[in-house]
């Protein structure tokens, strides 16, 4: 597994987009640099000739991530959550608030399909002791999401304090 470091706040970002879809917009993050863009792999030229054919053992270190990277080995699409993972969530959430009348307000909001998202936060600023909670559980699960997709493109993921 090749090694990743990410500050906290590099995760909360890419965390952020994988909530996000822009119409249609794509984000990528590249492993060497940390920085997130728009381009695609395709829109970095890779000159095979040059560079030679390109192997795996070439590319990556175990324990390092180095510039020579083949640009879909270094631009990593960072992927959208999906309606139906967002609303997963919610209802997870609802379900770790104690019995009464703020948990069934909270599955109330989540009956029905259209408006949703709408009325779950709504009905979260009734309550602003549990819309924080939710902000602090919502962190939480972005941040084990991005850790996740890392590591499940074989990255091993090192938080780091540094800016």
């Amino acid at each position: 597994m090749k090694k990743l470091e990410l500050t906290l706040q590099q995760i909360e970002q890419i965390g952020m987009l994988m909530e996000t879809d822009e119409l249609g917009e794509r984000f990528y993050y590249d492993v060497v640099t940390g920085e997130i863009d728009t381009k695609s792999p395709d829109d970095y030229e890779w000159d095979e000739e040059e560079e030679g054919e390109f192997e795996e053992e070439d590319a990556v270190e175990e324990s390092e991530v180095n510039e020579d990277l083949h640009p879909e080995e270094r631009y990593l699409r960072i992927p959208e959550r999906s309606s139906r993972e967002g609303y997963e969530r919610m209802e997870d959430f609802a379900y770790t608030i104690e019995s009464g009348p703020v948990k069934e307000a909270l599955l109330r909001a989540l009956d029905g399909r259209k408006g949703v998202f709408r009325r779950f936060k709504d009905k979260l600023e009734e309550y602003p002791e549990v819309q924080q909670k939710w902000y602090a559980y919502e962190e939480e699960k972005n941040r084990e999401a991005v850790i996740d997709w890392l590591e499940s493109e074989g990255f091993k993921v090192t938080v780091v304090d540094k800016e």
